[in-house]
């Protein structure tokens, strides 16, 4: 194979430093048009085609964004042609507002370095990501505080997720109270259901604040509040009317364990999700859901980034988007 030209060729054939070369495709107005012109000349005689990480060393960005996200329940890599017969497992949250970061990301020029991380090994995928990229944007923000000083003191961060509370950190995040409030109101005004579980551990602030708005709105209603999640998929729907998952990915789980015990739904209990999946509008039954403008948050979370960058000393930004009830056939309604 032969050799690949590089600047030292360029440089050679052009009869300049190779300064001028790196600075004829990263700083062109600092070039003479003449010394440009025969540089590119040069260049194109040779086949050179310059390097994308040196030329963002020479001006300090490489016009690239990092994405780490985190996902307990996403299969192993190279396993997904062993599940995907089930809804629940593709698409998720995280790869639709992943649609959106890249989608807003392209439109402006940016690549995307995705890096996908697990309780264990999280901080150590965003500090070397972090430093190849311009920004970065968590989902959710699972970072240790040392770890996320030292990133965000860097490079802007953008967290999508609830309670982002840090002076370096930008979030997006969606109202998890006001959604839940209305998914259980429903429950109990439309459908008089006089108790309920919840399905899903409480490991993200989302999930603990959509946790604490089904407790709340509960008890307001003078039902009696589980005082914890359910710690595992329930195996008898006996003891409560319906069961409040705290994801879609988790209703649509669970719907497939009720029904291979031949349990109805919503006949013998309710199920719903939140999120807003596209996997539950083909569900059977049809699943209830709160939906989070999924899309809209990826956009934004760009959005935050390119903000800082344009302007580092400017303050940081947390924006929280509204959510939808959607009654579908799970809960009852048609």
């Amino acid at each position: 194979m032969a050799k690949s030209p590089t600047v030292y060729d360029v440089a050679q054939a052009a009869g300049v430093s190779i300064a001028t070369v790196s600075f004829t495709f990263s700083r062109p107005s600092r070039v003479k048009p003449a010394t440009r012109a025969a540089v590119l000349a040069a260049a194109q005689a040779l086949g050179y085609v310059p390097s994308a990480s040196a030329r963002g060393l020479a001006v300090g960005h490489t016009k690239s964004f990092g994405l780490i996200f985190w996902d307990g329940s996403t299969p192993p890599a190279g396993r997904f042609d062993q599940v995907n017969a089930g809804l629940r497992h593709f698409p998720r949250w995280v790869h639709e507002v992943q649609y959106g970061i890249e989608r807003a990301a392209w439109s402006q020029g940016y690549a995307i370095m995705v890096g996908d991380g697990d309780a264990s090994d999280v901080d150590t995928t965003a500090v070397d990501i972090a430093g190849r990229v311009d920004g970065l944007v968590l989902l959710p923000h699972m970072l240790t505080p040392e770890t996320l000083m030292r990133v965000a003191e860097r490079i802007p961060v953008v967290s999508v997720t609830e309670g982002a509370d840090h002076p370096h950190l930008n979030s997006i995040t969606v109202d998890n109270r006001q959604g839940m409030t209305d998914l259980v109101r429903h429950l109990v005004e439309a459908h008089g259901i006089r108790s309920a579980e919840f399905v899903g551990a409480t490991g993200t602030p989302d999930y603990r604040a959509r946790f604490a708005a089904f407790r709340d709105t509960l008890e307001e209603a003078g039902i009696p509040a589980p005082a914890a999640p359910a710690a595992a998929f329930p195996t008898s729907h006996d003891r409560t009317d319906a069961y409040v998952c705290r994801t879609d990915a988790d209703a649509l789980a669970l719907l497939e364990q009720l029904q291979a015990r031949g349990v109805r739904v919503p006949e013998d209990v309710i199920v719903t999700g939140f999120d807003g999946l596209a996997a539950g509008l083909i569900a059977r039954p049809t699943l209830t859901s709160v939906r989070q403008p999924m899309h809209d948050l990826g956009v934004a979370a760009v959005e935050l980034l390119l903000n800082r960058i344009a302007d580092p000393e400017s303050p940081t930004e947390h924006r929280r988007f509204p959510v939808e009830l959607t009654v579908r056939q799970s809960c009852g309604c048609r």
